[in-house]
């Protein structure tokens, strides 16, 4: 990881870490945790939510903020997925704390990635011509493209690009 004084990664990194607990002790319930379109079955008559190991007491807004993370909606197509969940129009302080959770998931992801990279000796930052991430919408189709994942250069850029996204919330 960059250890220059005023280095990008390492501001944007602090930036999330710094994000106060939006939830501040309230309105806690049970949480999926990753709620995205991967952990929903639909059988023909009943819908099933699955994976349920990252579940735990939280915020219900927080499984909002990961399904349009990781369907790479826009600020606004996050807050009309927030209005349709709360069946009103969500309040301004309403909207900051879904921004909030949105900013807190992308440092998850970060997280996760860079769990992997942690465990590769020898990181790299990608070089011209290879193949490389530029938006959201590749970083999450890489999450669930084995072959891109097994190469540790991969899974930095996903880092990357899941940090740049939060800086949006």
């Amino acid at each position: 990881m960059c250890q220059k004084k005023g280095c990008k990664i390492k501001r944007d990194l602090n930036r999330i870490v710094d994000t106060p607990d939006p939830s501040s002790g309230k309105d806690l319930t049970l949480v999926h945790g990753e709620c995205h379109l991967a952990n929903f079955l639909y059988d023909g008559n009943e819908l099933y939510l699955i994976d349920w190991e990252c579940a735990g007491l939280g915020h219900p807004f927080y499984d909002v903020a990961c399904n349009a993370n990781m369907r790479g909606k826009t600020s606004d197509e996050g807050i009309r997925m927030l209005q349709l969940y709360l069946q009103q129009t969500p309040s301004k302080e309403q909207v900051k704390q879904f921004q909030e959770f949105r900013r807190i998931h992308f440092g998850f992801l970060v997280g996760i990635t860079l769990l992997f990279c942690a465990q590769e000796e020898n990181v790299k930052h990608p070089v011209d011509g290879e193949r490389s991430i530029s938006t959201l919408e590749e970083a999450i189709a890489a999450l669930d493209d084995p072959n891109f994942g097994t190469d540790p250069r991969n899974t930095y850029r996903m880092a990357i690009a899941f940090l740049e996204a939060s800086k949006d919330y």
